[in-house]
């Protein structure tokens, strides 16, 4: 059974006294009706429901440039969903002509657990890796997101407005971080001299 939501609402307001009570009326005075009411619509998603979100996040900072170009970026944590939906998240590096960087097989992507079938938060562990396929890539500048979502195993299941997404995140760098001290050095040294000048 389909239902169908209605494009328009039309609520008759019929004002009134408590006939128990004294009431007097000034017909010069201007009476002005404070109303508070609240609609609840459950929206359920079906089992062939699907969207698609993209952004793209540009002006990456040197730091995070230098450690995809050499290596790679590790995200770690849990994510806990209590939405019913599935998401499937891709992570694309693009260049300065806003081309995809190829990335290593698997690299940048990963699967969010919808909440289960009676509605539970279900947590899921995040392991995703950004990292190209070939280092010493000098060019990128841009990070573009993919969210794909359906209902998961959580088809039928209403969206309640206490329904939530948490994210507990940390970085990591899985290849480390090699330093030049000579460069660094020499780096603080010029600063040093640019600030006594």
């Amino acid at each position: 059974q389909k239902a169908v939501l209605a494009d328009s609402l039309q609520i008759a307001l019929e004002a009134g006294v408590d006939a128990e009570k004294k009431s007097v009326i000034e017909p010069h005075k201007e009476y002005k009706l404070g109303v508070a009411y609240e609609l609840g619509v459950p929206l359920e998603l079906g089992e062939d429901f699907a969207f698609e979100y993209r952004d793209t996040l540009s002006g990456l900072s040197e730091m995070v440039s230098q450690l995809l170009a050499y290596g790679s970026i590790g995200l770690g944590g849990e994510i806990t969903n209590a939405l019913p939906l599935r998401l499937d998240l891709q992570i694309r590096l693009l260049d300065s002509k806003n081309e995809v960087v190829p990335m290593k097989e698997g690299a940048g992507s990963m699967v969010i657990a919808s909440c289960d079938a009676k509605g539970r938060p279900v947590t899921t562990p995040i392991d995703l890796v950004i990292a190209v396929l070939e280092k010493n890539v000098t060019d990128l500048s841009a990070i573009e997101l993919v969210f794909r979502a359906d209902a998961g195993d959580a088809a039928g299941v209403a969206l309640r407005s206490d329904s939530f997404l948490q994210v507990m995140l940390s970085a990591r760098v899985p290849e480390g971080v090699t330093l030049d001290l000579g460069e660094v050095l020499a780096d603080s040294g010029n600063e040093s001299e640019e600030d006594n000048q």
